[in-house]
């Protein structure tokens, strides 16, 4: 009896599938593809710190990103325009529907930069953060501007408390999650897209007002693209569909269905990423575009030209829930452990991800248990390859990972 309960879905995974469902319906329906996202103009606006700027039209502080075009091939993969493309990102975060599941900011507006060949999201600030209080005018930006969570894990003294990483590990995995089932990739993951606003109200001066660490926001969709293959609304019982999400969530693996692949052979995997050394001058030619790093699948590195996918984003988000759980940078981690984990060579882009294993993983178990490693570790484990089977599994990811996390308590 006990083993027939263990196997139902959770209330929790139960409400992150409603959610699934409610988006689909969203990004199905008439009123996303027909809003039309209101432009603000440039002169409204003027710029403060990084990323913040006030809207003196609206008296509020906002939060700014921008989307550069110019160079936007999936948009002409999509047989789209580039600047088309960055509309539909932005028709997407104007819905405050999609926002409220996707961990986004409202956007509540646009500024076309044509000369650039870029465009401006404007976001409103979380609550009444971006408004006018006593001795805190809108115009005050100082206090009221995020905090990446890759500066906090560059701060010595920073420490996350264990219910603070499964939290914010469970509503990062849950927005990807959701992300992915509906056809989207973020294609930006890392501990820089995660921002953290102040409290509204607080006891500490105005400079000092402690960061709300359990409500991650999720930012950076500059390289945010639809995956076309996953585009079309599926069928019951199709990949993405209520019935098949409801199995996921029944079968999501057990501790004790996968071990994990400590010193595990990657050699069928390398055979089919092509020639390491062939990739050399690919590298070298286009590191200054394409900037890898140790946020990157490894494939990624062994064929440069390679189509983003599913799988990509959930390596980086792996990468990202280790420097949660060890609430440190990989480059910190690499220090503490004495092993080369935060920079992957071209001629062996598997090296990384195997020291990853041997030596980051044990030490995430012991800092955050089993269910969590093991969820880091479906993240990593999981091969690019481009047959129909792979790619299913690729998208469902995340579906898996958020009902393993959904286990952990702290």
């Amino acid at each position: 009896m006990g083993s027939d309960k263990e196997d139902q879905p959770s209330q929790n995974s139960l409400n992150t599938l409603a959610k699934m469902v409610a988006i689909k319906a969203i990004k199905n329906g008439e009123a996303l593809r027909q809003d039309k996202v209101p432009e603000i103009q440039a002169e409204e606006l003027e710029m403060k710190s990084p990323g913040m700027a006030v809207w003196n039209k609206m008296k509020e502080a906002v939060y700014v990103e921008g989307r550069n075009y110019q160079h936007a091939s999936d948009a002409q993969q999509n047989q789209r325009s580039p600047e088309d493309h960055v509309l539909q990102l932005a028709r997407l975060l104007y819905n405050s529907e999609w926002t409220a599941l996707l961990l986004s900011l409202d956007c509540v507006g646009i500024v076309r930069r044509p000369d650039v060949h870029q465009i401006d999201f404007i976001y409103r600030l979380p609550g009444q953060l971006g408004k006018s209080k006593p001795l805190s005018p809108y115009e005050d930006t100082t206090f009221r501007g995020p905090k990446p969570l890759s500066e906090l894990l560059s701060t010595p003294t920073f420490q996350l408390t264990l219910a603070q990483k499964f939290e914010v590990g469970k509503r990062l995995v849950e927005s990807i999650s959701l992300m992915h089932a509906n056809g989207w990739l973020h294609k930006n993951l890392r501990a820089s897209s995660v921002i953290f606003f102040p409290q509204e109200s607080s006891d500490a001066g105005l400079s000092d007002r402690p960061l709300i660490l359990k409500r991650p926001h999720i930012s950076r969709f500059e390289f945010s693209r639809p995956e076309p293959i996953q585009s079309e609304v599926p069928a019951r019982g199709a990949p993405g569909s209520t019935s098949r999400l409801e199995e996921l969530l029944r079968t999501a693996p057990r501790p004790s269905m996968i071990s994990l692949p400590i010193n595990w052979n990657e050699g069928q995997a390398e055979a089919r990423t092509g020639d390491l050394m062939s990739a050399n001058h690919a590298f070298t030619s286009a590191r200054a575009e394409i900037q890898l790093d140790y946020y990157h699948h490894p494939a990624k590195f062994a064929s440069l030209n390679r189509h983003y996918c599913y799988a990509y984003d959930g390596y980086s988000l792996g990468i990202l829930l280790i420097e949660i759980g060890c609430s440190n940078t990989m480059l910190n981690l690499e220090k503490i452990l004495n092993q080369t984990l935060a920079y992957t060579p071209i001629n062996a882009p598997y090296d990384v991800r195997r020291n990853i294993y041997n030596q980051v993983i044990p030490y995430l178990m012991f800092l955050c248990g089993d269910l969590y490693a093991e969820a880091v570790g479906l993240c990593l484990m999981l091969e690019p390859l481009e047959d129909d089977q792979t790619c299913r599994q690729q998208q469902e990811l995340c579906v898996k990972v958020a009902a393993i996390l959904e286990r952990c308590c702290a």
